[in-house]
């Protein structure tokens, strides 16, 4: 799940990412990236350009999300199929501060801790994971931050 890895519909579909329905993508040449707003446990999209677009406009990823699938919807599409983990807490601000202070202490955040995640603070993330073994999926959860603590 990274911003940066755009890959044409087609290269996704054989990686194994398949349409909730079953049905091959409509434009195999269309060019996305893999969304996990809720980690790996949760829903992921892969955006096009209207995503971009609606981004654009305001660059607050649940919103662009919410805007694309109401769209969907009215267009008659079907609900989300996988559900949100409703299991896991939102880290607060001095938690998001110390992940991304012991990411840096580790070499993974070369920024400015500031408690704020943004693509930097997800792509630490992503190298901390894969260094532990986990689904490289960028999601801040509270084991994440137990395990940079050590624990």
């Amino acid at each position: 799940a990274d911003r940066a890895k755009v890959m044409p519909l087609s290269q996704w579909e054989q990686l194994g990412v398949k349409r909730p329905n079953g049905q091959q993508f409509p434009r195999p040449s269309d060019k996305a990236y893999l969304l996990a707003p809720a980690g790996a446990e949760g829903p992921g999209f892969l955006m096009l350009q209207n995503f971009r677009v609606i981004m654009k406009y305001n660059p607050a990823e649940a919103y662009a999300l919410a805007i694309g699938h109401f769209a969907d919807r009215l267009r008659g599409g079907a609900p989300f199929v996988q559900p949100w983990p409703r299991q896991e807490r939102v880290l607060s601000r001095a938690e998001r501060l110390e992940l991304q202070q012991l990411l840096a202490q580790r070499g993974f955040y070369k920024g400015t801790p500031d408690g704020q995640f943004g693509g930097q603070t997800r792509e630490a993330l992503r190298g901390f994971q894969v260094s532990i073994g986990a689904p490289a999926d960028g999601f801040a959860t509270a084991e994440v931050l137990e395990r940079l603590r050590g624990r």
